[in-house]
């Protein structure tokens, strides 16, 4: 059975088609009116439904819809073509068309109580007449990215709908493309295409060259915002469906993105430029920006289109100051890191400004990501129109501990309005510095003492932003070479006139030293380090200059280092004492 007419039905429902061909459904209705004077339509009119172009020899089944109940139905060929095979008066017939080509008449009489209605279906009955194929046609795919080859594409003019015949796509490799459909993978290639007229049997061949000429359409329109709003797409819209295509990145370029699922062919590059028009206070709005969208896919398929933005002045009494930083409404700020705006200005994690001072703005980087956040604006000042200053009050608490007391003025220059607000700012040292101790050390002992005398080196300090001091106590170690428990002291602890301070007496072995590290804050910690004691001082021998010693009946004599000695010390304690010849007269080497 073929396909019908009509491409997007698969039944060919016509209304009223009178012997000639005329088709439509106004000239059909005033056809059956003048012709049978129907007194009465139903809303749902007689139809007939079957197919409008068949082959010769071909048996096929038409239907009447929409009868009228009680109603009588006449079936007949006016002018031939066919047989009726089956009754004439049933609601559906079977009729075999003859093998003579041309266009005949179905026509189709209901008589009921409301009258005469008499409808008409035209049927073509095709011939055999050779077809001729297009020898290169180019195919654009189309919003689905897809294109069905057929009939009207392929054919010279084709003489029969597009169902008359089959089409049969084969790729370079000689495969056949699935239901004669070619997609995205297609695109930029040729391939050859065969048609057969599904009657006649006559074929014919082709090619076609794929290509993607659709661009999906922009949709552009105007749009009103606050000028404190913000005029970004996000705020204001893109121009495509966003419940259906997806932002997938954005960039390289400023005010570019890629979209996805837009275009099914290929992912769309989509960017915008915006023209601001700057109004005066005597117009209705503040400005206009006109914003055109470019929108370009993968093969070159290009569009555009213009969105208006009206942006309406800014009311000074919508104008909110920003919050406190005390504390109480928002967090104060910690000072203990710096800004990169000055040396000699701290903050963390928010910004400064040159004097100290926490700075209202964001400090962000070259991609507009903030690095350090600032104490904010007044809101809804974001037009021209409104000009916003401040100034502070600066009350130094302890080290780097102050608050801010910021007053700020919001001037509306269209009307001569003025507002004030006030912020306060607090920022707080109230960590302990951060500090490390110098490295082990190692000092001899004093002359004569078994004691030393430590010059205390100062510690490492840093991330501390008040000004600090430190304190010096030590502890020896026990018998065992541990830190004494009963703690540090400060005894013998000296500050020199260099500024260094001095630990005296310290016995030799380890000793440990505290450091004690306090800012002007009073926030503090502690660290500690360690300090040798060692006794590098040689013991001094006394002895008698000249001894006077008697041999004995062997011709020896003895004599002792205490013979001798006249008061040798060491500043720690004498380990040894013991003495020596240093000449023999007898050449005796062991003697010495």
């Amino acid at each position: 059975m073929k396909k019908p007419l009509l491409n997007s039905n698969p039944k060919q429902h016509i209304f009223g088609t009178n012997p000639l061909g005329i088709y439509g459904l106004a000239k059909s209705i005033m056809l059956v009116l003048c012709l049978f004077g129907t007194s009465q339509l139903s809303s749902q009119s007689l139809e007939i439904v079957g197919d409008s172009s068949v082959c010769g020899s071909e048996i096929l089944t038409y239907n009447a819809l929409n009868t009228t109940p009680g109603g009588t139905l006449t079936w007949a060929l006016p002018n031939g073509g066919g047989t009726i095979l089956t009754a004439t008066d049933s609601t559906d017939v079977d009729i075999e068309w003859g093998t003579t080509p041309g266009q005949y008449t179905i026509r189709l009489t209901e008589t009921s109580m409301s009258g005469t209605l008499t409808v008409f279906f035209l049927v073509t009955v095709e011939g055999n007449f050779a077809i001729a194929c297009n020898n290169l046609v180019q195919v654009s795919v189309d919003y689905n990215c897809e294109a069905v080859i057929d009939a009207d594409i392929m054919l010279e003019s084709p003489l029969y709908p597009n169902d008359s015949y089959t089409i049969t796509v084969f790729d370079q490799n000689g495969q056949v493309v699935p239901n004669a459909t070619v997609t995205s993978i297609h695109i930029g290639k040729v391939y050859n295409v065969n048609v057969t007229h599904d009657c006649a049997g006559n074929t014919c061949w082709g090619r076609i060259a794929v290509e993607d000429k659709w661009i999906p359409e922009l949709t552009c329109g105007s749009d009103t915002i606050s000028c404190g709003e913000g005029s970004t797409p996000d705020i204001t819209g893109f121009p495509f469906d966003t419940t259906v295509a997806t932002i997938i990145g954005v960039g390289p370029g400023e005010n570019e993105y890629t979209v996805a699922n837009w275009d099914k062919c290929s992912p769309i590059q989509l960017r915008y430029t915006d023209q601001k028009l700057n109004k005066t206070c005597d117009d209705e709005f503040y400005s206009v920006i006109y914003r055109t969208w470019f929108a370009e896919d993968n093969y070159g398929n290009s569009t555009s289109c213009i969105d208006t933005i009206m942006v309406e002045r800014g009311d000074i009494s919508d104008v909110m100051f920003p919050e406190n930083f005390d504390g109480i409404v928002n967090p104060y700020l910690e000072c203990n890191a710096k800004t990169p705006l000055d040396p000699g200005a701290f903050s963390f994690p928010w910004n400064a400004l040159p004097n100290g001072n926490p700075s209202p703005y964001d400090y962000k980087d070259a991609n507009g990501n903030i690095i350090y956040f600032g104490t904010g604006l007044p809101s809804g000042t974001e037009c021209d129109h409104l000009a916003t200053t401040f100034t502070d009050v600066t009350i130094d608490v302890c080290g780097g501990t102050f608050k801010v007391l910021r007053k700020w003025r919001v001037l509306d220059w269209c009307t001569g309005a003025v507002i004030e607000g006030d912020q306060l700012i607090k920022v707080i040292d109230n960590v302990a510095p951060i500090a490390i101790c110098p490295p082990i050390d190692t000092v001899g002992t004093d002359y004569y003492v078994c004691n030393g005398t430590a010059k205390v080196q100062p510690p490492i300090v840093f991330e501390e932003c008040s000004s600090w001091s430190y304190t010096i106590l030590h502890k020896p170690s026990d018998n065992s070479g541990n830190p004494d428990p009963s703690g540090a002291t400060d005894k013998n602890v000296t500050l020199g006139t260099d500024g260094f301070y001095y630990i005296n007496d310290l016995p030799v072995g380890r000793s440990w030293i505290v450091y004690i590290i306090t800012d002007a804050c009073g926030n503090s910690t502690e660290c500690v380090t360690e300090i040798d004691v060692l006794d590098d001082d040689n013991p001094v021998a006394v002895c008698d200059e000249h001894t006077v010693v008697t041999l004995n009946e062997f011709g020896n004599a003895e004599l002792f280092a205490t013979s001798i000695d006249q008061g040798s010390f060491d500043n720690c304690e004498l380990d040894s004492f013991a003495i020596r010849r240093m000449t023999t007269n007898c050449n005796v080497p062991q003697d010495l």
